[in-house]
């Protein structure tokens, strides 16, 4: 497993919540030391502490481990999603031109 990607999925979820590392400790039961170590891939969380930030952060745990999980495609399709609400038509039609140019050479780069 990939802690440090895991870190910096908590990282995004919690600022996409508008929560500070002190907000996400006090949801959890942590010190923000721990909350800072875990989001720099210092520290490895224990299965209750990983519940609980889920449910901190309003979140699924394949949301968090999907870099780890091989199943878990979601989180990605909702971050394509979340790139394409801030396009205009044109550009989405750019960007899926692209995808489409890019996705038979991805194994390959």
């Amino acid at each position: 497993m990939d802690y440090e990607t895991l870190g910096k999925r908590i990282k995004q979820y919690r600022k996409m919540r508008q929560m500070t590392q002190n907000d996400l400790a006090e949801k959890v039961d942590i010190s923000v030391s721990h909350v800072s170590n875990l989001e720099n891939g210092n520290t490895e969380p224990s299965l209750e502490t990983l519940v609980e930030i889920c449910n901190a952060l309003r979140v699924t745990a394949d949301h968090l481990l999907c870099d780890s999980l091989d199943a878990a495609t979601e989180p990605y399709y909702e971050e394509v999603l979340d790139i394409f609400k801030g396009c205009s038509k044109r550009e989405v039609q750019e960007l899926t031109a692209l995808l489409k140019c890019i996705r038979p050479h991805l194994y390959k780069l």
